[in-house]
């Protein structure tokens, strides 16, 4: 019996691209609330460092 783990056999969406699909939403929301203050964060701490030599 042939592999059906390769692309050629294999049709539709996989397990992990509806994974990525269903995530993506989520991901973007989390972003939206959190990577401004993440980023704010890691450049104040990096200039205190520059600034601390």
């Amino acid at each position: 019996m042939p592999k059906t783990d390769s692309a050629s056999f294999r049709s539709g969406a996989t397990v992990e691209d509806l994974m990525m699909e269903a995530m993506r939403p989520m991901l973007k929301s989390w972003l939206d609330a959190n990577l401004q203050p993440i980023v704010e964060h890691l450049v104040e701490r990096e200039v205190r460092r520059i600034a601390g030599k």
